[in-house]
């Protein structure tokens, strides 16, 4: 596997796989407790005709993001300060250069193109639409604020949280503890099981966290690749959220 492995840290370095479980607590903790409070503005203001499953309002689908990122971002803050060299760049490789955006963007396209085989494939074996967990974004609107709101927040600083997390911190974690095969893979995996969609089908939730599992191959890859540097990775995350972000838009003011 090319590039240098993401396990080599120097041997100072305290934080590993218990700062993975913490973050994961406070990125589900997060996500209820702003989702909650969403809800709770939104009947306080008179929005509860519109607390329905299939339709959820703006602000529940952004503060239920950005509560997630409590874990994803906050704790790698935390573990550099406290367990390691007080650098983000230094600990988890959340640098950027010009060839990463680059190679980022190859890549983001490349795994949109995965997808939409995969995609077909399901269509052709089942007779029906494939599962996404991305169908909410066209039961929030189509206007021009709401697109800015989910676009600054799906696909800028999510991929940014995110890559934080799994390619930094995560992948980290398991190639400090293992090696880097260990690495690439259980971080693709268990970022591939967070993204299933509750309420869909077994069948459904298994295709979801399946193609995502590889969307996160292809990123951890990139990284090891890239020399540890998480700007590539973090360009192609950006490349396919902001893409199914467009693509609701334009379905949904068709």
């Amino acid at each position: 596997m090319p590039g240098p492995a993401p396990r080599a840290i120097p041997p100072e370095i305290r934080w590993g796989l218990g700062d993975v479980g913490w973050g994961l607590l406070l990125f589900f903790t997060g996500q209820v407790a702003t989702t909650l409070l969403a809800l709770a503005l939104m009947a306080a203001t008179g929005g509860q005709d519109t607390l329905r499953p299939d339709q959820p309002p703006l602000l529940v689908v952004v503060l239920g993001v950005v509560g997630g990122w409590l874990g994803l971002i906050g704790w790698p803050v935390v573990a550099t300060r406290f367990k390691g060299q007080g650098s983000l760049r230094k600990d988890f490789g959340l640098v950027f250069t010009w060839a990463d955006v680059g190679w980022g963007v190859l890549a983001g396209f490349a795994s949109l193109a995965i997808s939409i085989l995969l995609s077909l494939l399901w269509v052709a074996i089942t007779g029906a639409d494939a599962p996404s967990n991305a169908g909410f974004l066209a039961e929030v609107g189509t206007g021009p604020v709401v697109v800015l709101v989910l676009f600054a927040t799906i696909a800028v600083g999510t991929p940014i949280a995110e890559e934080l997390f799994f390619r930094g911190l995560l992948m980290r974690s398991l190639g400090k503890r293992w090696n880097v095969r260990v690495a690439v893979v259980g971080s693709s995996l268990l970022f591939g099981s967070l993204h299933a969609t509750a309420g869909t089908s077994v069948g459904g939730a298994l295709f979801i966290a399946g193609v995502t599992a590889l969307y996160g191959l292809v990123l951890a890859l990139l990284t090891v690749w890239r020399d540890g540097r998480l700007g590539g990775a973090i360009t192609a995350h950006f490349v396919i959220n902001g893409t199914q972000v467009l693509l609701f838009f334009v379905a949904g003011v068709r």
